[in-house]
């Protein structure tokens, strides 16, 4: 028996609403709450610890204000995955939020369950790279993944070879620099200088629950170099939540 992914919905067509309470759970998600409002939903969202909040977007609100706010305002661990469901859309504005799935109701029941389901588990597998629960390799694989790594950039080669350089102790920024210069037969400047533009090209896409988990504070601006791969490296070492912040 598969396992049933919980979800929260914002809708304000009530027929839609009981809809979505009536046949989704037949596609293995259940409706945990059916709001009409933003505020309930941000309640019903944090009370049920809901790994998904499935947004439909409004004439008046075309670029996601208010999806934005509830995502901002729960606390870092418990921000949800977020499908946006709607034919109309507007992209670009400073309060998009971005890296959530998008689709329309023509996709029908099976289709929004089937894009509640995978954010969920693209959810689930980050939480646990960062809380050690997976192999180093599967951490590492699954963390920059998520943040929009998607390895066509040469920073972003860098940086799947800096986390278990980074996962030692007492390692510093200029040593990890180096190892990967020599590694590759470029100069460390070089090394620096690609994580960097890959750093500052991807974080912007990444969800907002990857980047407020890994960055309470300032998850909004491109993280420094080491900070990210320290980060990033206590995940892989399993001490993520262990150990002070000092960079």
């Amino acid at each position: 028996m598969r396992e049933t992914v919980g979800v929260v919905l914002l809708e304000e067509n009530p027929w839609f609403r009981e809809l979505m309470l009536e046949v989704l759970p037949e596609y293995g998600v259940t409706v945990l709450a059916a709001e009409r409002d933003g505020a309930r939903a941000l309640e019903a969202v944090e009370r049920f610890s809901a790994p998904v909040l499935l947004y439909t977007v409004r004439l008046a609100d075309l670029r996601c204000r208010g999806l934005y706010r509830i995502l901002t305002a729960l606390p870092a661990n418990t921000v949800p995955a977020a499908v946006i469901l709607g034919d109309t859309f507007t992209p670009g504005g400073p309060f998009l939020p971005t890296g959530c799935r998008r689709l329309g109701k023509d996709g029908g029941a099976a289709g929004i369950a089937g894009a509640v389901r995978q954010a969920a588990g693209e959810r689930k597998r980050y939480l646990d790279a960062l809380a050690g629960a997976l192999s180093p390799e599967e951490s590492a694989s699954s963390l920059l993944e998520t943040l929009g790594f998607t390895g066509t950039l040469a920073g972003e080669r860098y940086l799947l070879e800096a986390l278990p350089i980074a996962a030692r102790r007492g390692m510093s920024a200029k040593a990890v620099y180096v190892t990967l210069a020599e590694k590759n037969g470029v100069l460390p400047g070089s090394v620096e200088r690609d994580i960097r533009y890959a750093v500052r090209e991807r974080w912007g896409g990444a969800p907002l629950y990857a980047r407020r988990a890994l960055f309470e504070d300032g998850w909004e601006r491109p993280p420094a170099n080491f900070k990210l791969m320290t980060r990033l490296g206590r995940a892989l070492a399993g001490d993520f939540d262990k150990m002070p912040e000092t960079v």
